[in-house]
């Protein structure tokens, strides 16, 4: 693309993860001017997470299970650890990696 992007004409919809529903992102989502969609989502069990340490390596399944909430890993986790700043960025787009990748829900889970 050369030159600015335009929502309201360049875009056709921003697509959201699941765990962002009820959120303060959902509610700027829904200001902008292009359609809103939800995608099925990603969760994924620290305990699968710990099954495939050679993927992206033992730090990135610490940093995940570090990060989890009731033993589970979403977006919206990632996202507010990366808001702490007291992480490293490649890291936990690694660890996203993870759970892009191990992690997808099934249709309507």
């Amino acid at each position: 693309m050369h030159g600015p992007v335009r929502l309201d004409r360049d875009v056709e919809a921003l697509v959201l993860d699941p765990s962002y529903r009820g959120t303060e992102v959902e509610a700027a989502a829904c200001r902008l001017p292009c359609p809103l969609e939800w995608h099925p989502g990603f969760r994924l069990a620290v305990s699968e997470l710990r099954r495939y340490p050679d993927y992206r390596g033992q730090e990135c399944v610490d940093l995940g299970t570090k990060i989890a909430i009731d033993g589970y890993l979403n977006s919206r986790m990632i996202g507010a650890a990366a808001l702490t700043g007291d992480h490293d960025e490649q890291a936990l787009k690694r660890v996203w990696h993870y759970v892009a990748r191990f992690g997808p829900l099934p249709p309507g889970g």
